[in-house]
């Protein structure tokens, strides 16, 4: 049976799998951090807070448009 990928596996892999990722930050449904990989080390917290708030600028930005969520 394979391993299971979770969600600081996955994150690894994708750092692992690119040259162009440096460090990669997974975020749960709720918008808090679920995993990490590559450069994230011990900013991991702060680049998951940071991508949170640009999903939740995006939402707003985005909010009157006639169209699906980005």
């Amino acid at each position: 049976m394979a391993d299971t990928l979770t969600p600081a596996r996955a994150a690894e892999s994708l750092c692992e799998l690119s040259v162009d990722v440096r460090a990669a930050v997974l975020l749960d449904a709720a918008g808090s951090l679920a995993g990490s990989g590559g450069e994230a080390g011990g900013h991991a917290r702060e680049l998951g807070d940071l991508a949170r708030q640009l999903f939740e600028e995006v939402d707003r930005a985005t909010r009157d448009w006639d169209t699906e969520p980005p």
